[in-house]
């Protein structure tokens, strides 16, 4: 019957938004309700985020008390709403302690925007307890069930208010008020609400002990919790009044099976295979490590309780402990890291960063685990197993075993080879840095003690080298190491102090000065020539001669005496052979 009459209000409180929101555009006035007493929601009073549209991302924000994430509503210390629960904030929170959340209702404070709590009255049979206020207006007590034997006679039914609250909230008032906020709307008809169950009316010859034709019984008393009720009517589920010789345990007039009363009037009992009342299942049967365990209430993970299937519940938000969150112990090979595992990567492959323990391999604990080529349980790092738990090999920086040197690198001609060994000079291998390598330690062949080419300029003799001053060698300096690295010589061009010279046409092969002589006149070959010459001319003289002295005798032609020089053409004294 209660539940009824909150559903009508609830009913008329809806209609009057409906009308609010149509005409809203026409009452501009309505924000200026006065909503001190009202219930929560009322038209043109403040309403406020019942989840923050923040809430689970781990940050407090604005309107919110706490924000634990996914776990919100997990816990003890912050809900699904980010508020911190307490008794009677709607949420049964198992594991501070409640059993249940008793029947409120919200409503404005006295500032009008401050909104609290009323919470219904005690009532007769199982109900859930309320908190109780202290001197300082702090919640304590409550929320756990409690049975109250006390016999619920008309009067106290009666002098219980419609609400079902210790101090009903001026209902005819808000409607009113409401009702003259919107007086000047125009005229709208809102759907009419159901029917509010009426308590029957005693008629005046009830309780005469005989049953009149109005009448369904008459016991002749005003009990109401008997066979006969102080109407006279037959005690019957759903009229709001439980009759325990009837076998009612409970009669909350509604027809709500998942309430503290169910539709028979009987108590839920679990395990009887009917999930009624406040249970959460039944599966009626006693097994309490199933799905739904011997409370029927599903099981709770974070209250520090085991039960239904759970493996586990510590009570704690830390999945990395001997229980996860999901009160599952944790299993290997899941592919989910949780409990005490340090990794998890869902395969039976043993000798990979994640091994089949899931934990994490350590290097040194004698054990060969994940990627490990061998562990020795030692610290020494040049045994035949590493620090990093890896066998020896040539070329990974470490040296290690009987490695002489490891430069973790592929170049063959540095200070440590391919072969991670020292360079030997005087193997005959060149190897390392060695420029040569002649199989002797001998420094006066083309390969130095050193393994390295003889280098002229050093200060050092080696090799085929006669000496060597470094900086002092000089190919211009009397009596100095030459620039080749050879001593001074004859033939180097430079004058040394043993030298009469060197280099110059009047210095001999052994460098011994020449003594300066007349020319030579090479006697056959100069002779032959003058006599040749000689006698050309000699003869070119007699011919000439002869043909001269012919020219100037007399003609015989002309028969006129000798003849001058003058009167030869000079043709023919040039060339008297012309006549020969």
């Amino acid at each position: 019957m209660q539940t009824d009459i909150h559903l009508s209000r609830v009913f008329t409180a809806v209609s009057l938004c409906l009308i609010l929101v149509l005409f809203s555009s026409q009452r501009k006035d309505v924000s200026a309700v006065d909503c001190a007493g009202k219930p929560y929601g009322f038209p043109g009073c403040p309403t406020e985020n019942e989840t923050p549209t923040t809430c689970g991302n781990r940050v407090v924000d604005a309107g919110e008390e706490c924000d634990e994430g996914d776990f919100n509503g997990l816990g003890l210390h912050c809900n699904k709403k980010c508020k911190f629960p307490y008794c009677g904030d709607g949420e049964v929170t198992p594991g501070k302690g409640e059993e249940c959340e008793p029947e409120s209702e919200k409503y404005y404070a006295e500032d009008g925007k401050t909104v609290e709590h009323r919470f219904a009255a005690p009532q007769c049979g199982k109900y859930c307890k309320p908190p109780e206020i202290d001197s300082q207006g702090r919640e304590v007590g409550g929320c756990t069930w409690v049975f109250s034997s006390e016999e619920c006679s008309a009067k106290q039914s009666a002098s219980t208010s419609a609400s079902g609250f210790p101090f009903p909230p001026p209902a005819q008032q808000q409607q009113s008020e409401a009702t003259s906020a919107v007086n000047s709307a125009p005229a709208f008809e809102p759907p009419t609400p159901p029917p509010t169950p009426v308590s029957p009316t005693r008629s005046a010859r009830c309780g005469n002990r005989v049953v009149d034709e109005d009448e369904q019984c008459d016991d002749g008393n005003q009990v109401n919790t008997d066979l006969c009720t102080a109407a006279c009517e037959r005690a019957r589920c759903g009229d709001g009044i439980a009759q325990r010789p009837a076998g009612e345990d409970c009669d909350d007039g509604n027809q709500n099976a998942f309430d503290d009363c169910p539709n028979d009037c009987r108590l839920a009992v679990c395990g009887d295979a009917v999930r009624e009342g406040k249970e959460q299942c039944d599966d009626g049967n006693a097994i309490d490590r199933d799905d739904c365990p011997n409370t029927c209430q599903v099981a709770y993970c974070g209250n520090a309780i085991r039960e239904g299937t759970e493996e586990c519940d510590d009570g704690n938000q830390n999945a990395f402990d001997d229980c996860p969150n999901d009160c599952r112990l944790a299993v290997c090979g899941d592919g989910v890291r949780e409990g005490k595992e340090q990794c998890d990567d869902s395969n039976v492959i043993s000798n990979d960063d994640c091994p089949n323990t899931c934990q994490v391999p350590e290097c040194g604990n004698t054990v060969r685990e994940g990627k490990e080529q061998c562990d020795d349980g030692n610290q020494k790092d040049n045994d035949g197993c590493s620090n990093s738990c890896t066998l020896p090999s040539c070329g990974n920086g470490h040296k290690e075993a009987s490695e002489e040197c490891d430069d973790g690198n592929q170049v063959d001609n540095d200070l440590c080879s391919n072969s991670c060994r020292n360079p030997m000079c005087g193997n005959g291998v060149m190897e390392g840095a060695e420029e040569c390598d002649d199989g002797n330690r001998s420094n006066k062949d083309s390969c130095t003690s050193t393994c390295r080419l003889p280098v002229c300029g050093n200060e050092i003799r080696e090799g085929a080298e006669q000496c060597d001053h470094g900086p002092d060698n000089s190919d211009t300096r009397s009596d100095a190491c030459r620039s080749t690295c050879k001593s001074p010589s004859c033939g180097d061009k430079v004058k040394d102090k043993d030298e009469e010279c060197d280099g110059s046409e009047q210095c001999s092969p052994d460098c011994k000065a020449l003594k300066a002589a007349a020319p030579r006149v090479r006697g056959p070959l100069i002779g032959g020539i003058f006599l040749i010459t000689v006698g050309v001319l000699s003869g070119l003289g007699y011919f000439f001669r002869k043909s001269l002295t012919s020219l100037l005798k007399p003609s015989k032609k002309g028969g006129k005496g000798d003849r001058s020089i003058d009167d030869i053409p000079l043709d023919e004294i040039e060339m008297p052979w012309h006549q020969w």
